[in-house]
């Protein structure tokens, strides 16, 4: 239901990605948590995520937005697009060139931040408070996981956590 109203939301007429809630005994993907899978155009999400978030009580679905609402982001603001573009172009020049450029960590702090700011954003917009259980759901996240405050890839978790409090001021 989450994901049907982050969908409506944010209006946009192309086909939405499935949801994949992935069993705690399995492992499908290399990322951990959630994510975006371009190319089978689904949203993944793993069960001991879901179940963390389920324990914030009250903020959960907030929480339950914020995660599959950044994961929205990647997709409805095209992210996959410079790797899809890569591989697909890959004997051209441009197409080397562009595929180099996902690998860069500047590029992709850039598109984990956008997809922050734009995934609380998305949440706000089909009614949740997902800006303001964003940053104690990556502080539960982080531990959860046991993930480094300064992931390769990703602004450090306090940035993340300061981009919800500002967007939503």
């Amino acid at each position: 239901r989450v994901m049907d109203e982050l969908v409506l939301a944010i209006g946009d007429g192309r086909t939405p990605p499935g949801l994949l809630l992935v069993p705690r005994d399995r492992r499908y993907h290399r990322m951990q948590v959630a994510w975006f899978d371009p190319r089978l155009h689904i949203v993944g999400l793993e069960e001991r995520t879901y179940d963390l978030l389920a324990e914030m009580g009250a903020d959960s679905l907030n929480a339950l937005a914020w995660v599959l609402g950044h994961e929205l982001a990647h997709c409805y603001k095209d992210h996959g697009w410079v790797g899809e573009f890569g591989s697909g172009f890959a004997d051209l020049e441009a197409g080397q060139t562009v595929r180099h450029l996902r690998h860069q960590p500047e590029k992709l702090v850039e598109l984990e931040s956008e997809a922050d700011y734009f995934g609380g954003f998305f949440g706000y917009l089909a009614g949740y408070d997902a800006l303001g259980a964003g940053p104690a759901a990556l502080s539960r996240i982080y531990e959860e996981y046991a993930l480094d405050e300064r992931l390769e890839g990703y602004p450090a978790l306090e940035e993340r956590q300061a981009i919800a409090a500002r967007t939503q001021a």
